[in-house]
């Protein structure tokens, strides 16, 4: 079971929100966690790793899965659609050069 199953069955999700309030009582709320709370979550879990918080935003997380599935060769069209997208060159935008010396044209030349 992934994490994110695990979660949906904990917190009995079938539809809505996935990432949803919860009170201090471990009640969880049936509204959508808002960017501000979403960003002060990444901020907080980026601190407790070690990280600089103000180089860290929710906008992170998307660079990073559009540079993963990039790095991973998904098809550009499944990225956008994932992204939410119209356009593809605002998908490019996301996507980091995570590996510049390991995928450049150069190494397509077999030097």
């Amino acid at each position: 079971m992934t994490a994110l199953e695990a979660w949906l069955a904990l917190a009995r999700i079938d539809k809505g929100p996935v990432f949803r309030r919860v009170s201090t009582t471990g009640r969880v709320g049936a509204a959508a966690l808002s960017p501000q709370m979403i960003a002060h979550i990444v901020k907080r879990a980026a601190t407790r790793a070690g990280f600089d918080p103000a180089c860290i935003s929710g906008h992170s997380l998307r660079a990073g899965l559009a540079t993963s599935a990039a790095a991973g060769d998904a098809p550009p069209d499944l990225i956008m659609r994932q992204m939410r997208h119209a356009r593809f060159d605002t998908t490019r935008r996301y996507i980091r050069d995570a590996d510049i010396f390991a995928r450049n044209a150069v190494s397509f030349t077999g030097l």
